[in-house]
């Protein structure tokens, strides 16, 4: 694209007018190649800074490209360490919490099988261990630990619930608010142009007519 566009604008560029022949009492033969000599210079002088400026906007160019990459690369590097931090705690509190509520699953069964086993050498105390009170013993038992048990699985549900919402949540943030950093576009822009300001008029080069050169050149 920058070749393109500096053939593009070397075509722009105003050639100077090549002197052939002249009339007049003060030209003579000399004169001719003197200003086209002079002028091809200055075209070519033109043709040198019109290089000048595409070669050094390109090196902007690519110099912007190549901090851009960089940023990006390392943008998208941090990014996905985060993003592999959010799963890793995500993933270790959920194996952390494989084991919770254990303790108190085995402290209401304790307290339901020793319930149990009082209220069995109560009624065999009582003669009563033949009768219909110890299947209605036993379900009521077995109906009371449970609905205690799951208590405890719904408190537990809750809390790793909560953990989940937690993490999740606060990744879903962190990718909604995702800002990254990159070179300033403008401030190279600006380079540019600042750059080009400081060369003149690249396509309108001054060139010497032949008639104002008549004063300065010997016949």
């Amino acid at each position: 694209m920058a070749n393109s566009d500096y053939q593009r604008e070397m075509n722009t560029i105003r050639k100077p007018q090549m002197y052939t022949s002249m009339s007049g009492p003060y030209i003579t033969d000399n004169r001719t190649p003197f200003v086209n000599s002079k002028n091809n210079s200055i075209y070519n002088a033109a043709v040198s800074k019109l290089r000048q400026f595409y070669d050094q906007k390109v090196k902007y160019e690519n110099e912007y490209a190549s901090l851009f990459e960089e940023a990006k690369t390392s943008n998208e590097d941090r990014y996905n360490d985060i993003l592999a931090g959010f799963d890793n705690l995500y993933s270790g509190t959920m194996t952390e919490m494989q084991g919770m509520g254990d303790s108190a699953k085995k402290d209401v069964n304790a307290g339901y099988d020793q319930a149990l086993a009082g209220g069995m050498q109560g009624l065999v105390s009582s003669g009563m261990a033949s009768t219909t009170m110890m299947p209605t013993l036993h379900n009521a038992n077995t109906r009371e630990r449970s609905d205690a048990l799951g208590r405890v699985n719904e408190s537990l549900r809750k809390e790793k619930t909560g953990y989940m919402n937690n993490i999740t949540n606060n990744k879903l943030a962190f990718m909604e608010r995702r800002k990254d950093a990159y070179p300033d576009q403008n401030l190279y822009m600006s380079l540019i142009n600042k750059y080009a300001d400081s060369m003149g008029n690249l396509s309108q080069p001054s060139y010497t007519s032949f008639g104002s050169i008549l004063s300065t050149v010997d016949p």
